[in-house]
């Protein structure tokens, strides 16, 4: 969502302070969510620390383990456990025909964006999944209608609107569970900028997985003009 060189500037200088940055998908106790309390024969996932960590890719940078056997046995054959974190292995309700959902919040200033990433493996990475980006229907009538129809006729060289890789959902109760989990997250850990990978549990929990300071999404056009907006709306209310 910012320009890498923007986060090698701001590291350099905290270095030269001495200030030390928290990244709080690496640094997983920092203000997380408390994960729900599991018994010990349900499944888990041991994932390399650090964002990104975990592709296809890679296939030592995660495993499945079913079971406290399993556990051990696992511990066993890695030569750095303590590379990894263990975390129960959930899946989002909406989860089904062997496909497995995860949300993935992008959040500037308050504003968010929500792709809905879907993929038949367990670990749900944009490499591996599909995904479709969702807006609050209610930010039309804010004003987005008219900053969206302007930005796409400006790009447009032929009559007519571009398609859109966005789409407005009117779920208001659902959005409003969003956004205040959003907002309690934001007051508890300082989070203002940044995405989030989110699961909504059995129960209607939302649960905050990790946090990441910048990512590469797909359909950038359409995101970082939304994005463009918010932030300036953000700026201007400071």
């Amino acid at each position: 969502m910012a320009d890498p060189v923007f986060f090698d500037r701001v590291r350099a200088r905290a270095a030269a302070a001495g200030i030390t940055l928290r990244n709080l998908s690496t640094h997983l106790d920092d203000g997380r969510l408390d994960l729900p309390d599991t018994p010990p024969d349900w499944h888990r996932i041991a994932k390399l620390r650090g964002n990104g960590a975990v592709g296809d890719y890679n296939p030592g940078s995660y495993a499945m383990l079913d079971g406290r056997e399993a556990l051990e046995a696992w511990r066993a054959s890695v030569p750095d456990p303590d590379a990894f974190v263990l975390q129960p292995f959930l899946r989002d309700r909406r989860s089904r025909d062997g496909f497995h959902l995860i949300e993935r919040w992008m959040c500037i200033g308050g504003d968010l964006t929500v792709g809905l990433r879907q993929s038949p493996d367990p670990v749900v990475k944009q490499a591996n999944s599909v995904t479709h980006y969702l807006r609050d229907a209610r930010e039309l009538a804010a004003g987005e209608f008219d900053a969206r129809r302007q930005w796409l006729q400006a790009r447009e060289v032929r009559k007519g609107f571009l398609p859109l890789s966005v789409g407005y959902t009117d779920d208001p109760d659902f959005w409003d569970k969003r956004r205040a989990t959003l907002a309690d997250l934001t007051a508890r850990t300082g989070f203002d900028l940044g995405t989030m990978d989110v699961l909504e549990l059995e129960d209607g929990q939302l649960l905050v997985l990790d946090y990441n300071e910048r990512t590469a999404e797909s359909a950038w056009p359409d995101l970082e003009a939304i994005w463009d907006a918010a932030l300036a709306r953000y700026l201007g209310s400071c």
